[in-house]
């Protein structure tokens, strides 16, 4: 079968649980009774889609795969700039989307009955998107985004996360979530920790991911009591150990 893009219903069922566990700790904390909780994916996505939900049960309307566009705004989407980076944007109100067609000297379509108001954008927008689709192309450079900004314009650079390891967010630092690994294979890098952080808990030093076979004698130790011996022998016949076998 076909998934989604962004496989959603992974984290909402995780935010739903974790929402339902504080949920229950409060109220063993209130009642001195402890909870069993019951979760659903399906039930999870299905409230957080819930406006879909509705219009099939009031519509029989089951919406389908749409890209980067949204049901009730007629111009979003990512564009590409002259300078070849990716341009998020989303214009919502005809005080933008006039601002937008004066910053890409696109004023003739002030006076387009089919870009007139957010329902006739909607309903054109195809054609708007192809407009604006070559604008951007021709005539914006990323290191103009403010231009936008400053107007109200909901717009972001698409950034790759190479750009965020390399570069980070003051915050992310600050937060201590971007922090420096040192790998022995890999030198060091900065990498994703946890996104929160806990007032009473001591923050932790997080060490980088093993080797190839760097805990295999450990585990073997700890798991099937093999001693040292039994398992050089393995490492021998080839069955374990850290260099791998082409």
């Amino acid at each position: 079968g076909l998934n989604t893009g962004g496989l959603i219903p992974d984290p909402i069922s995780g935010y739903y649980l974790a929402a339902a566990i504080l949920v229950a700790i409060n109220h063993r904390k209130q009642t001195g009774i402890g909870q069993r909780i019951d979760a659903s994916m399906m039930e999870s996505v299905a409230v957080q889609l819930g406006e879909a939900v509705m219009e099939y049960s009031a519509n029989g309307k089951i919406r389908k795969p749409a890209g980067n566009t949204h049901p009730d705004v007629g111009l979003q989407g990512i564009f590409e700039t002259v300078d070849g980076q990716w341009l998020a944007v989303t214009v919502d109100t005809n005080e933008r989307f006039c601002s937008l067609c004066q910053i890409l000297e696109l004023d003739t379509l002030l006076y387009d009955r089919r870009f007139e108001c957010p329902k006739s954008r909607q309903d054109n927008k195809k054609d708007l998107r192809e407009i604006f689709k070559d604008a951007f192309l021709k005539r914006f450079r990323s290191t103009q985004l403010t231009k936008l900004q400053s107007r109200g314009i909901t717009a972001a650079i698409c950034g790759d996360f190479l750009e965020t390891y390399r570069e980070p967010n003051e915050q992310f630092v600050a937060r201590r979530f971007m922090q420096a690994i040192n790998h022995r294979e890999a030198g060091e890098h900065l990498l994703p920790t946890m996104p929160w952080i806990l007032k009473n808990t001591k923050p932790s030093e997080h060490s980088p991911p093993p080797c190839f076979g760097e805990h295999s004698q450990e585990i073997f130790r700890q798991e099937l009591d093999i001693d040292d011996a039994e398992y050089a022998e393995l490492v021998r016949l080839g069955i374990s150990g850290q260099e791998k076998l082409s």
